[in-house]
């Protein structure tokens, strides 16, 4: 309960309707309090694990595994909930791409205002070209214009993106040192 009112105080809030037992249906109370903040906020970026789908469980954070290429719409869907978290959706256009499983390749192409870009992702299976993902962020961040960048917590295979400014990273670090680092 006390980690979560930290994180409300920094802004980074539960989704409308979701209550603590939708965050104990994932972890147990033992284990938020074993690694304090970090559990916390590595489960404030996925959606809720149970019905109805597709519920998040914070539109503050976004927990994104490395390993997400799934389908052949995975990039689209990347930018647009980045977009989304950093608060610049309403400037992202004409959003496209494909990933061809059989020939193994990718394309991904949008306009972010005034920004037009046309990618062509390396084909890895089921893994995010992360050369695109930096380039994504790097379009994002100067289309955002407020002070505010993308912070990460590392929890290995994946990571949580916050878009906070850098005294809110300031204040999550004292939170618990080093929990997040700014990206790049």
């Amino acid at each position: 309960k006390d980690q979560i009112q930290d994180f409300e105080d920094l802004g980074i809030m539960l989704s409308e309707g979701v209550t603590k037992r939708d965050l104990l249906f994932s972890f147990s109370e033992k284990e938020y309090a074993s690694t304090p903040y970090q559990l916390l906020l590595i489960a404030m970026g996925n959606e809720i694990e149970k019905e109805p789908w597709g519920r998040r469980v914070s539109d503050q954070a976004l927990n994104l595994d490395f390993e997400c290429i799934e389908d052949n719409k995975s990039y689209v869907t990347i930018v647009k909930r980045l977009c989304r978290l950093a608060g610049v959706d309403e400037k992202l256009n004409a959003v496209i791409g494909d990933i061809d499983f059989e020939a193994q390749s990718a394309e991904l192409a949008y306009k972010l205002g005034d920004k037009v870009r046309k990618l062509s992702p390396n084909f890895d299976r089921d893994w995010l070209d992360k050369s695109i993902l930096d380039t994504v962020i790097c379009d994002i961040e100067a289309q955002a214009d407020n002070g505010k960048h993308f912070w990460i917590v590392d929890n290995g295979q994946a990571l949580v993106f916050l878009f906070i400014t850098d005294a809110k990273a300031k204040k999550l670090n004292k939170l618990k040192s080093r929990l997040v680092s700014r990206y790049g």
